[in-house]
């Protein structure tokens, strides 16, 4: 027995596979400030320094990381959610040769919760016919997986947690804010109503909810499911995008929804003190700010872009830049971009081609005086590089 075991035995603990698998191509933590899984982690396992490092010793395997990482680009060793997609796909399509009646609906169990009541979810799945989806945490279960739960399930969903006092709980409680917010995000008009969902959490309330008077809930029959995506689009973010925008297409006012834990996000910029130097448009790393220079420079946002890593703000030398998580159902549906800020250029003084945006221009002259820079250098703040290389030659 390895130390680390001997220790998790004497405080009654099993001990608990949790190696992260990280997709560098899509993980942005080293190339940005990018925080968003060691910000959510509940323990501080994460560590990140260029790249994510976890330590083993503090992880719970509670989930928080994978579920909360806006393009999807962690998993365990043991678990990732697309794994569940797979699943999903298969349970809304089942082989149609099979004499075995349709599933009731899909029970989403830690693993804890499993090995505990063996003979409870045996019964919730052979009485009541409802799938058994094993996680390492329902905390762990991704805003997608619960938004294709809902759409393609053939009855309720149910994700449950019968350890009494887990700490995961926190975790499993932001599982509990979306089931609660899937109805903001489907419409009456909708061919196909989404399925009911609850959370549960204990072993009485799951015990209660099998065994008691109301076990034939949801049984009813519903309508064939929709098609599943092409299986081309694998990546997180884009299926993420894909099935929000078809599920508010036909959504009225409002425009804005706060409150959803869904990772989008809106821009806002101080119109006062920003100064388009594009700081915020270099750092972004998943290019969701463009800046457009000519006669006028306009900086356009892309809420369906942005993942909230708040690197902009950070980059910002004006601190005119903030962030606020918001979903907005039109932008990201149509991956339109919205103008966030634009001004006139300035133009040389010499030639008359643009420049910059002249409030740039007067506190890089109002620097440069104060850092007592002579007249001469100060003026040709004004002039664009043509002039400026000439001014030099003859200086």
């Amino acid at each position: 027995m390895t130390r680390k075991a001997f220790l998790h035995a004497l405080i009654g603990r099993k001990e608990t596979a949790t190696q992260l698998v990280v997709d560098p191509d899509t993980c942005v933590a080293g190339k940005s400030d990018c925080r968003i899984c060691a910000d959510h982690c509940p323990t501080g396992a994460l560590v990140i320094e260029k790249q994510i490092f976890l330590n083993p010793d503090l992880c719970d395997a509670c989930g928080a990381c994978i579920r909360w990482c806006p393009l999807g680009a962690i998993a365990f060793e043991s678990f990732s959610n697309r794994e569940i997609m797979t699943r999903l796909s298969k349970i809304a399509a089942p082989c149609q040769a099979s004499d075995e009646p349709p599933a009731a609906g899909i029970l989403f169990l830690c693993r804890k919760s499993a090995a505990q009541l063996p003979e409870l979810i045996e019964k919730a799945k052979r009485s009541l016919r409802f799938h058994i989806l094993p996680v390492p945490c329902i905390g762990a279960l991704s805003p997608l997986v619960l938004l294709e739960s809902v759409r393609l399930g053939p009855g309720p969903v149910i994700c449950a947690c019968a350890v009494p006092e887990c700490p995961n709980h926190a975790s499993a409680r932001d599982c509990q804010q979306l089931i609660a917010s899937l109805s903001r995000l489907t419409t009456p008009g909708e061919k196909r109503d989404p399925a009911p969902a609850l959370l549960v959490l204990g072993a009485d309330e799951l015990r209660a909810l099998i065994d008691g008077p109301e076990k034939g809930i949801g049984c009813e029959e519903r309508s064939p499911p929709p098609p599943a995506p092409p299986a081309e689009e694998d990546a997180y973010r884009p299926a993420l995008i894909r099935r929000v925008g078809e599920m508010t297409q036909t959504m009225p006012s409002p425009t804005r929804l706060n409150g959803l834990p869904l990772p989008f996000f809106d821009l806002h910029v101080d119109r006062s003190t920003c100064t388009l130097c594009g700081a915020c448009k270099r750092t972004c790393p998943t290019g969701a700010l463009t800046l457009v220079a000519g006669n006028t420079r306009r900086l356009a946002f892309s809420t369906r872009a942005c993942i909230g890593c708040r690197t902009c703000v950070n980059r910002c030398p004006e601190g005119a830049v903030s962030v606020e998580a918001v979903f907005l159902p039109q932008a990201v549906a149509e991956g339109t971009e919205c103008i966030k800020m634009e001004a006139e250029n300035g133009c040389c003084k010499n030639c008359g081609k643009p420049v910059s945006n002249p409030l740039l221009l007067k506190k890089i002259e109002a620097r440069m005086r104060s850092q007592g820079v002579v007249d001469s250098a100060c003026d040709s703040v004004y002039l664009c590089e043509a002039c400026k290389r000439m001014q030099s030659l003859f200086s």
